[in-house]
């Protein structure tokens, strides 16, 4: 939008005054409209997208935010407390190439299953990756994964408590698979 403020100044030929840096132009947005410039959000819920969130709505949302801080903390205090973030990467084509020809080749999908670990005395993150041709992308998926990492991980060993925190996607978290999973 600053370029074409531009143009338009040039085009009517106004004077260098007016010309104005683009952090000024986008703090007068934010200031003086209430608008501001910034990227899509993601992983957000259909009742935010559709502008039906009310005060509850929101309330919930801090709660829920909240919380997660809370539980992100717990491992500092409890050396037998393990606290996982987990989020299904969106999914990637392999190989990834930018001609348009590719974009009527078949492409293997890749999948990207993150874990953010946090115990008492560090941070870590983990990918558990697969392709298409291995395994798809859901519950099942998600659970192996989980309980792969849970097996594997030195971070796991002697932890009475895994706190998981995961986006609200029903196909891969919300289901019988994931708390089988963790139950065990």
């Amino acid at each position: 939008m600053h370029e074409l403020y531009l143009a338009m100044c040039v085009e009517q030929n106004l004077p260098e005054i007016y010309k104005i840096k683009k952090c000024t132009y986008n703090k007068e947005f934010v200031t003086e409209f209430n608008l501001s410039f910034g990227y899509p959000k993601s992983d957000t819920c259909a009742t935010c997208d559709a502008g039906n969130s009310n005060e509850e709505h929101v309330l919930n949302y801090h709660a829920a935010i909240e919380a997660m801080a809370t539980d992100r903390n717990k491992p500092k205090e409890d050396i037998g407390l393990l606290y996982l973030t987990v989020d299904l990467q969106q999914t990637m084509p392999l190989p990834k190439i930018l001609t348009s020809k590719a974009f009527y080749l078949r492409q293997i999908w890749f999948y990207n299953l993150g874990i953010h670990v946090v115990d008492q005395t560090k941070q870590k993150a983990v990918c558990c990756t697969w392709t298409e041709d291995v395994a798809d992308r859901g519950s099942v998926e998600v659970a192996s994964s989980l309980l792969r990492f849970v097996e594997v991980d030195q971070s796991c060993r002697n932890k009475h408590h895994l706190v998981i925190w995961s986006d609200s996607c029903a196909g891969q978290n919300k289901n019988f698979n994931i708390q089988s999973c963790t139950n065990t």
